[in-house]
C-alpha cells in the first residue's frame, strides 16, 4: 500500500470512530481518489479552452488547406478522364486500323494466292512453248535435211545436165 493509501485508511479509521461509519464512508466517498493538485480550476479549463480555439482555428485553416488540395486533385482527375478518354478514342482508331490492315493482309494473301495460280499457268505455257520449240527445232532439223537433199539432188541433176550437155557437145 503506498503512503497516500495507507493516509486515506487512517483518515476513514478515525473518522469511524468520530462520526459513525456511514457518515465517515460518505465523506470518503466525496474525496477524489487522488492527489487535490491533479484537480483542474476553471482558470486551468479557461486557458484549455483558449488553447483548444487555437487549435481549432488551425485545423479550421488545414481543412481550408485540404479543401483547396481537394479541388486541385478533381482538377487533376478531371484532365486525367479527359486523357483517358483520347487514350479510349486512340485504342478505337488503332483497333479499326488493326482491323483494316487485317482486310488488307487477306486481300495480299488471296492476291498472292491468285499470282500464285498465274505463276503456274505461266509455267505450264513455257514448258508447252519448250516443247514448241522442240519440235520447230526438229521441224527444222528435218528441214535442214530435206533442203539439202534437195539442193544435193539438184546440183546432181544440174551436173547430170551439164555432162550430158556436154556430152552431147562433144
Amino acid at each position: 500500500m503506498t503512503s497516500r493509501e495507507q493516509r486515506r485508511f487512517r483518515m476513514r479509521a478515525s473518522l469511524g470512530e468520530q462520526l459513525g461509519d456511514e457518515v465517515a464512508e460518505d465523506l470518503m466517498d466525496s474525496l477524489p481518489p487522488f492527489d487535490w493538485m491533479q484537480i483542474a480550476t476553471k482558470d486551468d479549463i479557461r486557458r484549455l479552452e483558449i488553447r483548444f480555439d487555437g487549435i481549432d482555428h488551425r485545423f479550421e485553416a488545414n481543412d481550408r488547406r485540404f479543401d483547396s488540395i481537394d479541388r486541385r486533385f478533381d482538377s487533376i482527375d478531371r484532365r486525367f478522364d479527359g486523357i483517358d478518354q483520347q487514350l479510349e478514342a486512340n485504342d478505337r482508331r488503332f483497333d479499326s486500323i488493326d482491323q483494316q490492315l487485317v482486310s488488307i493482309n487477306q486481300q495480299l494473301d488471296a492476291n498472292d494466292r491468285r499470282f500464285d495460280g498465274t505463276d503456274q499457268q505461266f509455267e505450264v505455257m513455257e514448258t508447252r512453248f519448250d516443247l514448241v520449240d522442240q519440235r520447230f527445232d526438229l521441224f527444222e532439223s528435218k528441214l535442214g535435211t530435206r533442203m539439202l537433199r534437195m539442193s544435193i539432188a539438184s546440183t546432181v541433176s544440174s551436173v547430170g545436165v551439164l555432162s550430158g550437155v556436154l556430152a552431147l557437145l562433144r
